[in-house]
């Protein structure tokens, strides 16, 4: 099926959405080089998904930080990246940077905040595992509670 991809789509999002894998779009979309570089209007195909995919949902506590620190962009560096190093979710590092109006385009010597507080006291994570039932490569989705 053919899709456009929307404001904040990203492939994970359109994957969890058609119930298919990231993995699954790519190889649809052998023009998509990057995943994390896709555009808003863009038209991509999204593989028939088949069966819904079961979802596992568990909750951890993630202990609280305080303050928050910057980062100065590095040549090849990707918000989804620079979260990992950080060891939080890219949905939360774009939203501590308002200032970057199209996350997928990012420069060297860009100073961009690092949330380091999940709230008052201690805060969790939900981590929903999935398996597709076209493949059996495990998917991971974060939600920040």
């Amino acid at each position: 099926m053919e899709y456009i991809i929307k404001r904040k789509d990203t492939l994970a999002s359109i994957a969890r959405k058609f119930g298919t894998s990231v993995s699954a779009i790519m190889n649809a979309n052998p023009q998509i080089e990057d995943q994390f570089l896709i555009f808003e209007g863009q038209t991509i195909t999204v593989p028939d998904s088949g069966a819904p995919i079961p979802l596992l949902r568990s909750t951890v506590p993630v202990p609280a930080t305080s303050g928050q620190g910057t980062y100065t962009v590095q040549p090849g560096d990707t918000m989804y990246a620079i979260a990992q190093k950080n060891g939080i979710a890219v949905n939360t590092l774009v939203a501590a940077n308002p200032q970057i109006k199209d996350p997928n385009m990012i420069f060297p010597g860009q100073t961009i905040h690092i949330p380091g507080q999940v709230g008052q006291g201690q805060g969790s994570l939900t981590v929903l595992a999935a398996a597709s039932l076209k493949s059996n490569a495990p998917m991971f989705y974060f939600e920040e509670c």
